[in-house]
């Protein structure tokens, strides 16, 4: 038994009340409880980084894990691009999506999409003309 899992007994039992009677979803808190506390901060791949960061220099703040910030996208001279204004289709999608939601918040997205591009053939020019900028 590695010494880990005997804390983590050794804590459980700790923690059990010899004279109550307990049902086995409480016995299954109390166990993942201790489990998680113990395990924690040793199986944590943030608080591995911390703890190598930490033994190199203690001043140094533990550097971030994961994905780097979205770059801006730039045009070939290295200029920023500016997006699109949306179409007077995605306004119309968007804000039509929006109310089916709340009409229907158990219809699956795709089947939504569907509903607000049937709508959007249906309108109007000029009822089209309000969506446009």
């Amino acid at each position: 038994m590695s010494s880990n899992t005997a804390e983590i007994i050794s804590e459980f039992v700790n923690l059990i009340d010899n004279d109550k009677a307990y049902d086995l979803k409480e016995l299954k808190q109390i166990i993942a409880s201790v489990y998680k506390t113990k395990n924690s901060a040793s199986k944590s791949p943030v608080a591995k980084k911390i703890k190598a960061d930490s033994s190199d220099d203690e001043d140094d703040k533990p550097k971030k894990i994961g994905r780097p910030g979205k770059q801006a996208k730039t045009d070939k001279d290295g200029n920023v691009k500016e997006k699109r204004k949306p179409s007077a289709y995605n306004i119309f999608v968007k804000k039509t999506i929006e109310e089916l939601k709340r009409d229907q918040p158990s219809t699956p997205a795709k089947e939504l999409m569907g509903l607000a591009a049937m709508k959007w053939k249906e309108l109007s020019d000029e009822e089209k003309a309000v969506y446009r900028n």
